[in-house]
Parts: structure tokens; C-alpha cells; sequence
């Protein structure tokens, strides 16, 4: 069975000149309207949803309920004070936030479909792995045990996943090597999707490099799994008394986070944000991607255990200067939007911070071109960012060698071949959703297609053929269906398709 790889995050980009010329296999808003359309536009109702089942009617309500308050109170101070476009702004949030939350937790019967390497089970076609067609998948291919599944959110780690259901219990596949399923028995068990056992229901999961984290209804948060530093020793959240230095088999709660609403996570870190606005950080930040002050993990040649436990594995806030609006991670790095634009900090070897530079960043820096633009989602892979624009069109910037920035050969000729700032990836518009594996993307757009593009060799871009795409390819799905939702891996890509009942 595969292993994780174990890569040094700070590797020059001479070093990667000298590698082989593939990576190794391993690890929205609206329009603005104007002020007669905004006037006639009524809050949503939180009790609106056609969907009967309580669990999902309960935290639909309890966010929608959230999310007006805010709204109100802020179109209040606004129009006291007059900016005509803040609140058209404001609005146009409200509406794609709403739209997010309708899709989250009520969504309609669905079936998950993966695709590319499989080698560790993360494709769920298999629970033996002795059939090469199970584990080497082109195209988009139907999770069968998922189908009696209401599926409401997915997340792709590196070689393991992570989904929550409609009914809020917890899903995990894959490799285990490092606890990432929270779950343990037979190999034959862990390749396919199985429950794990949390006190609480979850709204929204999270898989990282190896570490995986559930959101409950409540808003707490559990993780599990491990966080795996440059030389390959495992840690994770150490509350209490518990030692730092391991691996965490089941479901942990961090005692200090509450109140969250959704947590992203990078290769061996994570972002949570609460439902005021804040940002908290935690895991290994040897690069600066906490984007906080830490010491060293290492004093002398000798892990620091005291910086370890209460520098890097306790969540603490990161000063954005305004409430965080939207949140996303890359391998390394981290993204947050705010009222002053977008910030990034973390690894910048290949310009994934998108300041100019490639330099690497201990606090957050502004993205370069992005000040005055809406922004929908961010998510970022090992080397590389993507942003989704209010207006549906993408923005992309980073390493570019495998097709990740999806704007044509010409700019990925040679190795080590990147750009510093934002840039646009033609041949996508109304885009809703992004997703990032570590060195392909998928876009879903609002007719509910899929395109994708980047590193193709173990085709995590589903398109029947093991090649890199340097320009977004419509994927082909065999049969009529709408995609709600996409996630990468490390070489594999999940999609979530609506069904009619």
C-alpha cells in the first residue's frame, strides 16, 4: 500500500529544477443591483426549506438567523451614514452567503462520484484494492457505498477524505497510517466510508494533509489524525496533559475553540473562523502560515516542546485589522478577505502569496490587484492559489509548471515556472465553487458543470486521460446529473451530484 510522501515545505525552487518533471505520487457573490432592486429584496426565512428532516432545519435556522441579525445591524449603521455602496456590497454578500447555506444543509438526494489515484483507498471503489480499475480511476466514477447517503459536505485530504451527511454523522475513507479516519479496524474497513463516532452531530468537516476536523451543530470542533512536520515526526493538539508529540486516533475536542462556524485546513495546519468574524490558527507554523508571532520548533537541534504545545498547537486569533469574511488554506499558506481586501502569509517559494514577491510572509501581506473586488472563495494547493471573484470569473497565481494557473502552455514551459500576482484563468465564467488538489483544480459553474485542469499524470482531473491540462477541460459524467459540489486531493477529486428523487 502507498505511503505518504514526506516533502520539505521550504525546498528552493533550484532544488525542484533538479527533480523529475512530475511531482512523485503520494500527498459566490452576486452582481451588483441598484438601490429600487435591493429595496424590494425580503430577508430569507429561516424556516423557508422545503426539506423536513429537524437536524438540517435546525442549523439551517440557527445561521440564517445569525446571518440576518448581522445583515440588519450593519444595513442600519450604513444607511445612517450613507455609503450607497457598502450596502449594496453588504447585499449582494447576504445573498451568496445564503445561497451557501442552503446548499450546505439542505441539499437534495446526491451521489459522490471520485476519481484518479486510489492506491490507499481513498476512491471508496474497493474495499481490497486488488483490481487495478479500482484504484487507478480516469473518469468520474459513482462511490456506491455513498448512494443511500444524503451527503451535505466533502472534504479531499492527501490520502484521505472526509464527508458529513444531511443527518450530521461524520464519514472517513482512506489511508490511516497517520489516524486521519478517527476510526480504526480491518484495511478492509477503513478503504470504504465509515461512521465516526462523535458525541455531537457535525455541520462541516475538514481534511488536511493528515489531520481531519468535524464541526458540530453547537460549534465546537474535533480533530483527529496528525500533523507532520519536515522531518516526518507526528504531533497534534495537545490540551491538558496530553503529550504533543503523536498521533491521534480518535476524536479530540479542542476545548478552545468555540463558536465556529467552518475550519480549512493546509498540509499540517488549520484555520477556524468564529461567527463574529474571527480567525484562529493552529498546527505546525514553521513557514509563517499561522500568520501569528512563534518560536522555532527547534532550540539548538532540539524540538522545543514548551513553543510546540502552546506557540503552534493552540489555536490562537491572527490580526487581519477587520472581521474575516472568507477563509482558505493552501498546503502552506493561508488566505483571508476582509473590508481592506485580501490577505495571504505563509510559504511564498513560488509566489503563492500573490504580493509580488517570493518571499516568505510571517503576518498577512494584500494580494496584489484584488483590493476593491468582491471576493467568494479561496483555496489554494501545494504552490498555487485560486480565488473566486463575485462576478463568477477566477483569479490564479503561484507555481505553474503542471498547468495550475490554467492560462496555456506558453506559461508553463519550463520548471519552476510561476507568477507572483493575480492573473485571470480564461475560459471560465459563473463559476459558483473552487477546490484545489496539490496541483490540479476543479471549478463548478452555476449550470452545475465541472471543469478542471493542472496535473493530470494519475488523473485527479477525470478526464480519461493521464496528462497535464494547462487550460480548464470539461469533464463528461456519462449521464445527465448536476454537480453541487468539488473536492481535490493530493492526486484524486471528489464531486457531489444532486439526483431527483
Amino acid at each position: 500500500m502507498g505511503k505518504r510522501r514526506n516533502e520539505d515545505a521550504q525546498i528552493s525552487k533550484a532544488e525542484y529544477a533538479r527533480r523529475e518533471a512530475k511531482p512523485t505520487q503520494g500527498g459566490g457573490a452576486f452582481p451588483r443591483a441598484d438601490a429600487a432592486t435591493l429595496a424590494q429584496r425580503r430577508l430569507v426565512s429561516p424556516f423557508s426549506s422545503r426539506d423536513s428532516r429537524p437536524l438540517a432545519r435546525e442549523a439551517y435556522s440557527t445561521r440564517i438567523a445569525s446571518l440576518n441579525k448581522s445583515f440588519s445591524t450593519f444595513a442600519e449603521t450604513a444607511l445612517t451614514s450613507s455609503p450607497k455602496e457598502a450596502i449594496v456590497d453588504a447585499a449582494r454578500d447576504y445573498v451568496r452567503y445564503a445561497e451557501q447555506l442552503e446548499a450546505r444543509f439542505l441539499p437534495k438526494r446526491t451521489e459522490v462520484l471520485s476519481f484518479g489515484s486510489g492506491d490507499c483507498g481513498q476512491l471508496a471503489h474497493s474495499s481490497t484494492l486488488e483490481d487495478e480499475n479500482d484504484t487507478v480511476v480516469a473518469k468520474p466514477r459513482v462511490v456506491k457505498a455513498l448512494t443511500n447517503k444524503v451527503v451535505a459536505q466533502l472534504s479531499c485530504g492527501g490520502l484521505h477524505n472526509v464527508a458529513v451527511t444531511l443527518d450530521g454523522v461524520c464519514f472517513t475513507w482512506g489511508c490511516n497510517d497517520e489516524g486521519s479516519l478517527g476510526r480504526e479496524g480491518d484495511e478492509s474497513l477503513l478503504y470504504m466510508p465509515g461512521a465516526v463516532s462523535l458525541p455531537e452531530k457535525v455541520t462541516c468537516v475538514a481534511a488536511g494533509g493528515s489531520q481531519t476536523f468535524a464541526v458540530t451543530l453547537s460549534g465546537k470542533v474535533y480533530g483527529w489524525g496528525c500533523y507532520k512536520d519536515k522531518e516526518g515526526k507526528q504531533w497534534f493538539d495537545a490540551p491538558g496533559t496530553l503529550a504533543p508529540k503523536r498521533k491521534q486516533t480518535t476524536p479530540l475536542l479542542i476545548p478552545s475553540l468555540k463558536n465556529i462556524t467552518n475550519v480549512a485546513t493546509g498540509a499540517a495546519f488549520n484555520a477556524a473562523l468564529t461567527a463574529n468574524g474571527d480567525c484562529l490558527t493552529w498546527g505546525l507554523g514553521e513557514v509563517g502560515q499561522l500568520g501569528r508571532s512563534v518560536r522555532d520548533v527547534k532550540v539548538n537541534d532540539e524540538y522545543d516542546l514548551d513553543s510546540l504545545r502552546n506557540d503552534h498547537l493552540t489555536p490562537r486569533k491572527v490580526d487581519f485589522g477587520e472581521k474575516v469574511k472568507v477563509l482558505g488554506c493552501g498546503a502552506y499558506h493561508l488566505l483571508a478577505a476582509t473590508e481592506l481586501g485580501l490577505l495571504s502569509c505563509g510559504l511564498n517559494n513560488y509566489g503563492q502569496l500573490g504580493d509580488g514577491s517570493t518571499t516568505d510572509r510571517t503576518r498577512p501581506v494584500l494580494v496584489k490587484g484584488l483590493e476593491d473586488r468582491a471576493i467568494a472563495e479561496l483555496c489554494g494547493g501545494e504552490h498555487h492559489t485560486l480565488c473566486l471573484l463575485g462576478d463568477g470569473t477566477v483569479k490564479a497565481w503561484g507555481r505553474a509548471d503542471y498547468g495550475q494557473l490554467g492560462a496555456g502552455r506558453s506559461e508553463a514551459e519550463k520548471a519552476g515556472s510561476l507568477r507572483e500576482t493575480p492573473g485571470d484563468v480564461p475560459g471560465l465564467k459563473d463559476v459558483k465553487s473552487i477546490a484545489c488538489g496539490d496541483h490540479h483544480n476543479l471549478a463548478l459553474d452555476a449550470e452545475g458543470s465541472v471543469k478542471a485542469w493542472g496535473y493530470g499524470d494519475m488523473n485527479a482531473l477525470g478526464l480519461g486521460r493521464a496528462r497535464d491540462e494547462f487550460a480548464p477541460k470539461l469533464l463528461e459524467f456519462g449521464v445527465p446529473c448536476t454537480i453541487t459540489q468539488v473536492a481535490g486531493g493530493g492526486q484524486h477529486s471528489m464531486v457531489v451530484a444532486a439526483v431527483a428523487d
